[in-house]
């Protein structure tokens, strides 16, 4: 299985640095903010509902980073030029105008269809062609141009779905802990935005996971459904034992949900399936609703069945 493949177990929390001490004092390690990624596993996606529905399995393991000096996150929308059928005729009648007025000029020229032809049927064709151009540049008089200017409505016509890009540092606390301090924790979130190959057939695959990801304690920037699409680390030096011992890493989020105002406030619109609830929509996982219907069902038929032998033995009593 693809999760074998993780260093860090599912629910681990893998907190960089470890502790801020000796770097900073007390009050302000107690009050630092924190860039919590909450890896957990896409089962399966569907298009019911606005934007989809994902089903999630097991959480991964949680990374927490302190928080970098600047995110950047890009919001952006879509407006068009409403073509309505007024604006569509205004457009027509001004081509129409346009090729009146150079129809007009063509016929004040000097060409006329014999002298085309001519040019056409000569055996030096390039020179005749060459002065045929040049005569009707000459001899065709200028047109006025149409002084029309449609203008139209601005109309909103969608948002694209929320980026966010974070760099953080990464630094080996010890030359006994470089490897899972800095290149495991990278290889692991690399692992996590990818997918995993399945053993049911040759074309078959498991999804990537998404993350959970938010400022704490704030939660001032939150996405709860967002896909990890880009890994980027820069190692550096010194190396040790052939491991990097610092990293700048580069990590680009898109969001899963569509973007509506909602979406900025609690993180995200689409319904995720948990193996509990629905978050947002508080029902139960369908499959286990279909299983508690059909006891349900089953239950229900065994008390009639109950009722049904009891009202029996009554009547064969009266009897």
């Amino acid at each position: 299985m693809a999760e074998d493949l993780f260093v860090f177990k599912p629910g681990e929390i893998v907190k960089r640095p470890y502790k801020l001490l000796p770097y900073a004092s007390p009050e302000w390690q107690e009050n630092a903010t924190w860039f919590q990624m909450k890896a957990r596993k896409i089962t399966d996606q569907n298009t019911s509902g606005r934007g989809g529905t994902i089903a999630a399995g097991q959480q991964g393991a949680t990374f927490i980073f302190i928080a970098p000096q600047s995110f950047a996150e890009d919001v952006g929308h879509t407006w068009e030029e409403y073509e309505s059928m007024a604006s569509r005729l205004a457009n027509k009648v001004r081509d129409a105008a346009k090729m009146g007025a150079e129809i007009s000029s063509l016929t004040n020229s000097n060409i006329d269809l014999a002298t085309i032809g001519k040019s056409f049927s000569s055996s030096n064709f390039a020179t005749a062609a060459s002065n045929l151009t040049r005569t009707a540049y000459n001899s065709v008089a200028g047109s006025n141009i149409p002084k029309i200017k449609i203008d139209t409505p601005l109309y909103y016509s969608g948002s694209q779905r929320r980026q966010l890009t974070v760099e953080v540092d990464l630094v080996a606390e010890s030359r006994e802990t470089i490897k899972r301090d800095v290149l495991d924790v990278v290889q692991d979130l690399m692992r996590y935005s990818s997918p995993g190959i399945s053993s049911r057939s040759t074309i078959d695959f498991e999804f990537p996971y998404y993350f959970e990801v938010k400022l704490i304690p704030s939660e001032g920037i939150k996405y709860t459904t967002a896909a990890l699409q880009a890994v980027q680390p820069t190692y550096g030096p010194p190396w040790i034992n052939g491991y990097p011992s610092h990293c700048k890493l580069s990590l680009v989020f898109k969001d899963i949900s569509p973007l509506f105002r909602k979406t900025i406030t609690h993180g995200s619109i689409i319904n995720v399936i948990k193996p509990t609830l629905v978050i947002g929509q508080t029902t139960k996982n369908p499959g286990v609703s279909k299983q508690t219907t059909s006891a349900q069902k089953q239950s229900s038929a065994n008390s009639a069945g109950i009722q049904n032998q009891q009202k029996q033995r009554d009547t064969g009593n009266r009897r």
